[in-house]
């Protein structure tokens, strides 16, 4: 069976703080990413009413087909179950995910052909970040884990580097 996503497809993780409302920064950056052909999934510990409404406001689900998956679910899926979500579902959002599940998530989109960018913050996402095959880290103050994985700075330098691939079946997990 061939694989869901081009071989040049790209996933991208990122734990989306949620304490504040995102920038229209972030909404334009993402704007962009998807623009340039990128698949767009989040991933985080919010809870899933949380994680969905962010989703909505910086344009990661856009549609009433968006699917949120929980880390409780995540949990009971084998690794089957998990890739053809991601191959069922166009746009999803991982909501109270651990560390663990992020890099499973990253694994799973790898597997189904995708180049995975992931961004992170803190030391929680450095094993995300460094399965990766693109790291971002997010913030000027990120943790020196992750700003030593990482190859790009920030979620504009990102959007800059998604739009320099072009289209292409690409994936990007937030």
């Amino acid at each position: 069976m061939a694989p869901a996503f081009a071989a040049s497809s790209i996933c991208s993780t990122n734990a989306v703080p949620t304490l504040l409302r995102p920038t229209t920064q972030v909404r334009s950056a993402i704007a962009v990413v998807r623009a340039a052909g990128v698949r767009v999934l989040m991933v985080t510990g919010d809870h899933p009413g949380t994680a969905r409404a962010v989703a909505r406001h910086v344009g990661i689900a856009t549609t009433p087909r968006a699917r949120v998956v929980t880390g409780a679910e995540l949990r009971d899926m084998t690794a089957g179950m998990l890739e053809g979500t991601l191959r069922e579902y166009p746009e999803i959002v991982f909501a109270r995910t651990s560390p663990t599940q992020k890099l499973q998530i990253v694994e799973a989109c790898q597997r189904l052909g995708g180049i995975v960018a992931v961004t992170g913050d803190g030391v929680n996402d450095a094993p995300a970040l460094r399965r990766a095959n693109i790291g971002i880290s997010m913030g000027i103050t990120g943790s020196q884990n992750i700003l030593e994985v990482a190859l790009w700075r920030g979620l504009q330098a990102a959007a800059r580097g998604f739009d320099a691939f072009g289209s292409g079946g690409c994936l990007f997990v937030v």
